[in-house]
């Protein structure tokens, strides 16, 4: 049987991905950000609004994506994550949430992720 569980704050393997994620996503480095995805990645967005995508299928539609949205937004922020690691299977799920602004509408961008 595997056990997940809460991680704890510390130096550990999976917040150091996600301190990682967030600061090139901030530092604006998305080169280096679409490398942490495998190639058949897929992100699904459930709620997302009308002319926007529910799911994005491999690494090269997620940077094209983020590109779009980065020229959309203004990120000023990341909390810091909840995790919930598996050691055992080597994964973990996180979630953050994002601070930043509308650069059309100049409106708050506040967005939860997991």
């Amino acid at each position: 049987m595997t056990h997940s569980y809460q991680v704890e704050a510390g130096n550990d393997i999976p917040r150091r991905i996600m301190h990682g994620f967030t600061q090139l996503l901030l530092d604006g480095e998305l080169d280096k950000w679409v490398e942490l995805y495998a190639t058949e990645a897929v992100f699904e967005f459930p709620y997302s609004p009308p002319g926007f995508p529910k799911k994005l299928e491999g690494k090269a539609a997620i940077a094209n994506h983020v590109q779009d949205l980065l020229r959309m937004i203004e990120i000023q922020q990341f909390s810091e994550p909840v995790i919930l690691a598996d050691h055992a299977k080597q994964q973990f799920v996180a979630e953050f949430t994002c601070l930043g602004r509308s650069l059309v509408t100049g409106k708050p961008y506040n967005q939860t992720y997991m």
